[in-house]
């Protein structure tokens, strides 16, 4: 079936969709003013944990004595895991008919795996050592696999964890709300970095002794609370719809999650499709950013401002100072970009604002979401090209700065867009008739909660499609939206029935594959990871040779504070730092930010073209 911006499906997969059926309806509990930080919270937990791991697991394998090369492989586990995870996740959970929801079951159990992990990253010494003994060549290497291990199952489980989170986003709030949903995930996040900066920078030893004796123990340990606490928060807030197995599916096998997301690939929608085209090359543009910025302002420091070497002003002293400054410039693209999400939003025009102000003639406007989107590539290019005439370290710590704008948009509009493209592609706008039953089951969610399931869960199969207890033969099923007499009908409700009505079946449209489409969303930012990295190494091959292996992100951010490492492997990873020291000549992390600037014009202009025919579909 295709048209009215159904996915495509085969006559099976049709079938089981069109008799989907729900009980309950998404809400989120709590005051007013906590409905949208409770549904988000969870993106601070997320944050923590991917700042913990990038900033202290890449400095501990070298320091045990895994190779540059080596750990290159094991960092694979990041864009592996995005590319893999999150569609299958999305998948799965969007077909779940688990009585706690769709997405609440992945949420708490990758919070619960991550957590775990966490733990083993943190003592993967004291692991190893309940096998063998403290010093010892065994030791090392088994310390070695747990902690490859445990950084597998945190970027796995994670990954799990975020495609629930956006997801649910989807499920609970209505089109008109994702932009100011999506900006409070974007405002969560950059708490979350910001947080994850500070925790790894200050002595925590002292704070939390109770927790560890080390850095990294205690920043495991903290972290794995703040997930899992904070998933446990949105989880009780948040109330799902529960998907009811349909008597007519019952025995017959369900497609695939790799089948399903293949047919979904190439049946997405206009809208969809042009935004996950511009993630793509947007994200062609932010890899090089996020993997390299902190070495690039090191080594601006280096070549332009560092004194000259003395007893007292030794190379590790140069090499700290580089790290530092790095840092610094991260830590101002987060207080920007965490300042940017709590501004921009009232500076987007709405769509109902839009047509008031069209309606009264008006010739200045706010600019829309996508027409944001749009200015914040421009801006990127800019910036990329001004690193042709950037000498000092100062010029490139405010360039990361003004890179804060873009990142706040990056992590809101994409998300807000997709949102509101999947809840516009599914079944139309909602009617008074769609309120009225979402305000009676809001109203008795608790009795049916706490009452007979299974006597409940018989009285929805049972129950026409009319939501009347007249007769008990099916009545014909006709498309939803095709009878408006019918549909408004439903706006009737009978209190005194001991049975809740039952909702309009939302079944095959878009609104129902949100986890699918947000993760075959990701699959486009995953990949331009992997062509990236490929293309850097190519660049430093070529213009700095003896740059050996490409940096990860986070190696030079966070000195290395992990006290239970020996001497000799501290030696280690000095020398490996010291391998990364440009050796003159050719500016490589330049051309390849300037290349990332090329990326960003083409994705501006898909952003123009998506703001155009937005525009022109709302007149």
């Amino acid at each position: 079936m295709t048209g009215g911006g159904f996915l495509a499906v085969d006559d099976d997969q049709q079938q089981v969709d069109e008799h989907r059926e729900w009980r309950g309806v998404a809400r989120v509990m709590g005051p007013q003013w906590a409905k949208m930080p409770l549904s988000t919270i969870g993106m601070v937990g997320l944050q923590i944990v991917w700042s913990v791991e990038m900033s202290n697991a890449p400095a501990y394998l070298l320091t045990l004595g895994m190779s540059r090369s080596a750990m290159s492989v094991v960092f694979l586990a990041g864009p592996l895991s995005g590319l893999i995870v999150q569609p299958i996740v999305g998948a799965m959970a969007d077909a779940s008919t688990s009585r706690f929801g769709r997405r609440r079951p992945y949420i708490m159990g990758g919070a619960l795996l991550c957590g775990v992990a966490m733990l083993l990253l943190g003592f993967t010494r004291q692991f190893a050592g309940v096998f063998t003994s403290i010093p010892s060549t065994a030791n090392d290497g088994l310390t070695i696999a747990l902690a490859v291990l445990a950084i597998y199952c945190i970027d796995f489980s994670v990954n799990a964890v975020q495609a629930a989170d956006r997801a649910i986003l989807v499920d609970v709030w209505p089109r008109e709300e994702q932009e100011r949903g999506n900006a409070w995930a974007a405002r969560m996040g950059g708490v979350g970095s910001i947080a994850g900066f500070f925790v790894g920078n200050v002595d925590l030893t002292r704070a939390f002794p109770l927790f560890g004796s080390t850095q990294i123990e205690i920043l495991s340990v903290l972290s794995a609370l703040t997930l899992i606490g904070f998933h446990a928060a949105t989880s009780f807030a948040v109330k799902e719809r529960v998907l009811l197995a349909a008597p007519s599916a019952k025995g017959r096998k369900k497609p695939s999650a790799i089948r399903t997301i293949w047919k979904d690939v190439w049946s997405l929608p206009r809208t969809i499709r042009q935004i996950c085209l511009i993630q793509f090359f947007v994200w062609i543009a932010w890899f090089p950013i996020l993997f390299y910025y902190s070495v690039y302002v090191g080594d601006i420091y280096k070549r332009t401002a560092a004194p000259p070497l003395s007893a007292s002003w030794t190379q590790q002293m140069v090499e700290d100072e580089a790290t530092r400054l790095g840092s610094r410039a991260l830590f101002y693209n987060s207080i920007v970009s965490f300042g940017a999400t709590v501004l921009l939003p009232f500076c987007i025009l709405d769509e109902e604002k839009e047509r008031a102000e069209k309606a009264a003639g008006r010739g200045w406007r706010k600019p829309t979401l996508a027409e944001l989107w749009t200015v914040s590539q421009a801006v990127f290019v800019f910036c990329m090209l001004a690193t042709w005439w950037t000498t000092g370290v100062f010029g490139a710590q405010m360039i990361m700065a003004v890179l804060g704008l873009c990142s706040a948009v990056a992590q809101w509009a994409p998300f807000s867009l997709l949102g509101q493209a999947i809840l516009s592609e599914s079944d139309g706008p909602r009617t008074d008739a769609d309120i009225a039953l979402d305000e009676y089951e809001a109203l008795n969610a608790e009795d049916r909660e706490n009452g007979d399931r299974a006597m409940h869960r018989k009285s929805f199969e049972s129950t026409p499609s009319d939501a009347s207890d007249l007769d008990d033969v099916e009545q014909p099923r006709t498309p939803l939206g095709s009878n408006p007499a019918a549909r408004l009908s439903h706006a009737s409700i009978d209190i005194s029935s001991p049975h809740p009505p039952r909702k309009p079946s939302r079944g095959g449209g878009i609104g129902d594959k949100g986890g699918s489409i947000l993760g075959i969303h990701n699959i486009f930012v995953v990949i331009p990871q992997f062509l990236v990295s490929g293309f850097s190494s190519l660049v430093f091959a070529i213009f700095e040779p003896s740059r050996t292996t490409t940096p990860h992100p986070g190696l030079a951010d966070v000195p290395l504070l992990n006290a239970t490492i020996a001497d000799d492997g501290l030696e280690r990873w000095r020398r490996a730092e010291a391998e990364m020291e440009v050796s003159g000549g050719g500016d490589a992390l330049g051309f390849i930010f300037r290349f990332g600037g090329f990326s960003a014009i083409v994705a501006c202009w898909l952003c123009w073209k998506l703001a155009k025919d937005l525009r022109s579909r709302n007149r």
